[in-house]
């Protein structure tokens, strides 16, 4: 299998813990699918080609769940490196337990992962016993992200950090802590912002230009879901 199939084959092989579909399989829809494919796409070489993601996509489609699945995956899965660090990055301490508490319900019903894992819930640390890879979550204090070598980076809500100095501290901590690793991967996952001062819409008119012009950075790739500028946001199809 390719390194995208069998990201997909792990995360397909977890159980949804709450919700109307709890009790049963992660089933990827074939959009998530595709960005699963997308952001693991290998070269010759077998290394991934990409190394920031941007995804943004309206409320309650699952997002938090997919960050959990694909942090797990490095954490356990296929994707697990010795001494990893994966960081769940959010705007502040309540949104980082989102993830942090999605990634613990999956591990819970797994004796596999349990026996394998050591959940510090006051720290919203986990730690892999086995590779010694540690998921970290982290809020905007941005000094205790200093020091950090992010070989994973997952930020959810990235459009809820605004233009603060403490979420722009943040962001540039995890962006460059990143240096060590060998293949690094940071993947934003979040609504639509409204602040054109943000870090998203910095990253967003980076993006816009990336769709245009791919070669203009290719360990770049956006997935952004949105009607055309000039839509009418009142009409049912839009």
């Amino acid at each position: 299998m390719s390194r995208a199939e069998r990201v997909i084959r792990f995360v397909e092989s977890l159980t949804i813990t709450s919700g109307a579909h709890a009790g049963r399989k992660f089933l990827l829809r074939p959009w998530q699918r595709k960005i699963v494919e997308a952001w693991y796409a290998t070269g010759e070489d077998g290394r991934r080609l990409v190394r920031t993601g941007l995804m943004t996509l309206g409320r309650k489609n699952g997002k938090t769940s997919l960050c959990a699945a694909l942090a797990l995956a490095h954490l356990v899965g296929p994707e697990v490196e010795r001494r990893g660090q994966i960081i769940g990055a959010a705007k502040d301490r309540e949104q980082a337990s989102y993830v942090f508490d999605e990634i613990v319900a999956f591990i819970l019903d797994n004796p596999a992962f349990i026996a394998r894992t050591n959940i510090q819930r006051h720290a919203k640390i986990i730690e892999d016993l086995v590779s010694g890879t540690k998921f970290i979550a982290t809020s905007s204090d941005a000094a205790k992200a200093h020091g950090k070598g992010g070989s994973v980076i997952i930020i959810d809500e990235l459009g809820q950090w605004g233009s603060s100095p403490a979420g722009r501290d943040l962001f540039t901590a995890l962006t460059t802590s990143t240096g060590a690793r060998d293949q690094p991967l940071m993947m934003a996952i979040t609504t639509a912002g409204y602040d054109r001062h943000s870090i998203l819409w910095e990253l967003y008119q980076h993006a816009k230009k990336v769709q245009e012009h791919p070669d203009l950075d290719p360990t770049f790739l956006p997935i952004l879901y949105e009607a055309p500028a000039d839509a009418d946001w009142t009409d049912e199809a839009v």
